[in-house]
């Protein structure tokens, strides 16, 4: 049976089959931008995904080019500002708190890294940032750090003794560790190495569409065999060589992730666009990223309000609804409950 609650968070419009299974499901947002540099552009966007169904997203409070001091800063503020709205939006420290969100009709929230810069290179604090709500974390963005290699490294070196060192820690603390941005040699070891399965927040397959961004097969068979799930990005440089992002190559990413692990490991991770003139300002000051495959913003993505047609056209594809039900937040809520965890100490 779905909700009062649940049910008024569907959009009004989506086909009703659409509206009935994203009503009733947990749905989950692997990779929201809210880094200081994303603020500025974020009113209204919580609302906007609790009104398209979204029970719990994540949100990135900081990257690789945040240290320490600037994340503990941030993440200070930030917990301020959820606690002063814990009404709409509760941070989500447990599965329950997720759960009990979509059944009121509210929006869960929990915090992640995009990079290993904000542990200040120590992992004991791993411990400390788990009980501030940050319950998932890149190791390395793009480029090498005292982790392991990013995805753009040409040298392709593997994750580092320090790296290895984080990996049993977040592991023990229930901190899901996140392969998106690293990479292929790193992110093998640390499926290797990871005790919990591991994740690829926002990521797609470089077989559909060549970008450094995007992982290939081998990463994402062996991401499956450990348990964990491939986010699906919907940025247009992922997707396509075209300038706009499209609900069917989205899709099509989807199915063709599905087609190689099963629709178990499968997640949301659409990495909405809704900061460009921040991305318009880092291309600007980095302007090798073109020599890597980056378009010159303004860069296309899907905003949550696609959610419907996504549904829709998976169904069309003959979908199962638990399978839909599956990418919508299933997947990624059971990794939470195998991995989300206090310390011990």
């Amino acid at each position: 049976m779905v909700s009062n609650a649940s049910a008024k968070r569907s959009v009004g419009g989506a086909p009703k089959k659409a509206r009935v299974l994203i009503a009733s499901t947990a749905v989950w947002d692997g990779s929201v931008g809210w880094t200081p540099e994303c603020l500025p552009y974020a009113e209204g966007v919580l609302e906007r995904y609790r009104k398209a169904g979204f029970a719990h997203i994540s949100l990135t409070i900081a990257a690789e080019f945040h240290g320490l001091e600037a994340t503990i800063r941030h993440l200070a503020q930030v917990r301020r500002f959820f606690a002063e709205r814990r009404d709409d939006y509760p941070l989500a420290e447990t599965i329950d708190d997720i759960t009990a969100a979509h059944a009121s009709g509210r929006l869960a929230v929990s915090f992640n890294f995009q990079g290993g810069a904000p542990f200040g290179s120590d992992p004991a604090i791993v411990d400390v940032y788990v009980r501030l709500g940050v319950r998932l974390a890149i190791l390395s963005y793009n480029m090498r750090n005292t982790l392991g290699d990013g995805c753009q490294e040409p040298g392709d070196a593997g994750l580092s003794l320090l790296g290895r060192r984080f990996v049993v820690e977040m592991n023990r603390c229930g901190m899901v560790i996140d392969l998106s941005h690293v990479g292929r040699r790193t992110s093998l070891e640390t499926v290797e190495a990871s005790t919990d399965p591991v994740v690829f927040s926002h990521s797609n397959s470089v077989e559909l569409h060549a970008h450094v961004r995007n992982i290939t097969r081998e990463v994402i068979v062996a991401c499956a065999a450990k348990g964990g799930v491939i986010g699906i990005n919907s940025l247009v440089f992922m997707l396509s060589s075209g300038r706009k992002a499209k609900v069917d190559d989205f899709v099509r990413h989807i199915a063709t992730v599905a087609d190689v692990t099963g629709p178990r490991h499968i997640a949301l991770g659409m990495d909405w666009n809704f900061y460009d003139p921040f991305m318009q300002r880092m291309f600007a000051e980095n302007p090798g990223m073109a020599n890597l495959g980056y378009p010159p913003p303004p860069w296309d993505s899907l905003a949550p309000e696609t959610l419907p047609q996504v549904v829709e056209a998976l169904l069309g594809l003959g979908w199962k609804d638990a399978d839909v039900q599956g990418l919508l937040g299933q997947n990624m809520l059971r990794v939470a409950r195998r991995v989300w965890r206090r310390p011990s100490s």
